[in-house]
């Protein structure tokens, strides 16, 4: 008698959506079992990847002047912790992995931050930094919210 098809091909979508924001095999499997209640093993999840035609290697994190200056007003500015920053950069739409963010943030020539000077410098990271405890708020009503801005 044959073995019954595993379901996990009803989940395609969601897989597909854990694998590509970063997710590993690994960590899909788990969400699996507790979301869905369905016991997977890693090389069924592996054979269906492939035959849906994802990559086997996720994607680097592209290094950009831009990222690394979001990266570091986020972490040592702002002083938001590395899993705060990866949502943030998530939310706005930056490819990040949680490990290129650490991969940034740790090189040698990053460690240091020079100091604002200038009042209009200091401004505008208070406005960064508003922005972005507004953005990590987003269940909050819209009263509470402006009470977070003040």
């Amino acid at each position: 008698m044959a073995r019954p098809p595993s379901p996990i091909d009803q989940y395609r979508h969601y897989i597909t959506f854990l694998y590509l924001n970063g997710a590993s095999r690994s960590k899909i499997r788990h969400k699996l079992r507790k979301r869905h209640q369905i016991a997977v093993d890693l090389s069924t999840i592996s054979r269906r990847m492939a035959s849906w035609g994802l990559p086997r290697q996720q994607s680097r994190t592209i290094e950009t002047p831009e990222l690394v200056e979001a990266i570091r007003d986020l972490i040592f500015r702002v002083g938001l912790t590395e899993k705060q920053s990866l949502s943030v950069l998530q939310r706005q739409g930056w490819p990040i992995t949680k490990r290129g963010l650490k991969r940034i943030r740790l090189h040698p020539d990053r460690r240091r931050v020079r100091r604002i000077n200038s009042n209009e410098e200091r401004l505008a990271l208070l406005e960064k930094t508003e922005q972005v405890i507004v953005e990590m708020a987003p269940g909050l009503p819209s009263d509470q919210s402006n009470q977070i801005r003040t």
